[in-house]
């Protein structure tokens, strides 16, 4: 899994597919795609097996919820106090 620091937060994302494919002599930059889940809570795996062949053509990013992989500030804030 990977992450970009934005602001001080860990943003957690999966890429599926190449940025750079060969054409010919030289390279091709594909295109991206980027997933947003449809309401909070949802994830875009779901989507994965319908996405999946376009990243032959696309390279398709999707960004994994917070309270799931802690892309947030403050990690112990999304515990249960319980637990």
């Amino acid at each position: 899994m990977m992450f970009a620091k934005v602001n001080g937060s860990k943003i957690y994302f999966d890429v599926e597919g190449a940025e750079l494919v060969p054409e010919g002599d030289s390279w091709r930059k594909k295109p991206v795609c980027f997933v947003i889940h449809g309401g909070p809570g949802g994830e875009h795996i779901g989507f994965k097996p319908f996405l999946t062949p376009l990243s032959a053509a696309l390279q398709i990013s999707g960004r994994r919820p917070s309270r799931l992989d802690h892309s947030c500030r403050g990690i112990d804030s999304h515990r249960r106090k319980d637990s």
